[in-house]
């Protein structure tokens, strides 16, 4: 269905405290804006201009964040030379950085303007919708990931529900499939336990012993996860749009997904489960120090905290780990120096 076309105040596109008033008043004036304008609209108000980059010989403007208003990279928009127009869509917040694949491009910015506007249903305009309904639940998501690679870190394998007698065995042939048509006989009645061939019992005792110790493990993996996941904690993004994104959640959720898995079932997926119960909102800001100093003193805290438990002499981690006795865990894209990368601290 078309969406229809809002009237805005230009200055609400732009994210608030990144873009100088010069940008600004270069941006509005270039091609690139229209097709901006286009795509805040077909975002029904739900993106804004973030990080503006420029040609380095001519000044003139080259690229454009498209961000969600917390300031988590959606798409890039870029004018090359002035001439080609491209507009592509990240594979999510933490590959920013780079110029994202084009998903389409042209000479003329009105095509693109056309193409990516309220009323298209062009393939680029459809993934572009996609990719930011999968931005604004982006956290719940990386805290789902977390929380699933921190049990199967814990298990020492990969799961995707509780261990089970038969679980991830394919049966095809041979003794498996014996013994599971024996144990239908013996559970309608047909055979007795005693009757069970010797090789057939020895599979079932290996078997079972397997699972009880996987079972355990399991149980194990999910107190454990309760501990490391429970109280409140910081989500920080760090070199993200070119600044830094700072919030605070409960674990609550958390919690309740835990018990989810605990009764069988699996980790519930983001589209239909909230991890992320907002204590303070993601806030966007140019620089940590630019955080306001009572907030920017509690992160501080907890991230000297994690330095001398890492004994390390970098404040901030650069690899993806958990640091379970803190509660803290970092995911990364790369381990590059400017690699975006998102922390969860214990608040």
């Amino acid at each position: 269905m078309a969406r229809s076309v809002i009237k805005f105040n230009i200055s609400d596109i732009f994210l608030d405290g990144q873009t100088s008033k010069e940008d600004r008043l270069s941006l509005i004036k270039s091609p690139l804006f229209s097709i901006l304008a286009n795509l805040y609209n077909r975002s029904e108000r739900s993106i804004r201009v973030g990080m503006i980059t420029r040609a380095e010989a001519s000044n003139d403007i080259y690229g454009v964040e498209i961000v969600t208003p917390e300031g988590l990279s959606v798409a890039r928009l870029t004018a090359r030379c002035g001439s080609l127009y491209n507009f592509g869509v990240y594979a999510s917040p933490l590959s920013a950085g780079t110029n994202p694949n084009p998903l389409i491009s042209s000479c003329n910015p009105k095509y693109l303007q056309t193409k990516l506007g309220p009323k298209s249903d062009h393939e680029a305009a459809q993934v572009f919708d996609s990719k930011l309904a999968f931005t604004k639940v982006y956290v719940s998501e990386l805290l789902r990931t977390l929380l699933d690679r921190f049990v199967d870190t814990t298990v020492g394998t990969a799961l995707t529900s509780m261990p089970q007698v038969f679980g991830g065995t394919y049966i095809a042939s041979g003794d498996e499939v014996k013994l599971c048509n024996y144990l239908a006989l013996y559970f309608a009645g047909e055979v007795t336990a005693a009757e069970m061939p010797s090789h057939l019992r020895n599979l079932f005792d290996s078997t079972y012993k397997k699972y009880v110790d996987e079972k355990n493990k399991f149980a194990d993996a999910l107190v454990r996860s309760r501990e490391m996941f429970s109280g409140e904690k910081w989500v920080y993004f760090r070199n993200i749009n070119g600044g830094v994104v700072l919030g605070a959640i409960r674990t609550d959720a958390m919690q309740v997904a835990i018990d989810k898995y605990e009764s069988g079932q699996g980790l519930p997926f983001t589209t239909e489960f909230n991890y992320a119960q907002w204590e303070m909102p993601l806030k966007w800001y140019p620089t940590h120090e630019h955080i306001p100093a009572d907030i920017r003193q509690q992160v501080d805290l907890s991230l000297v905290m994690l330095k001398a438990h890492r004994n390390s002499e970098e404040m901030f981690p650069s690899d993806g780990k958990f640091w379970e006795e803190m509660g803290c865990a970092t995911l990364a894209n790369d381990s590059g120096p400017l690699a975006s990368r998102f922390y969860v601290l214990s608040k």
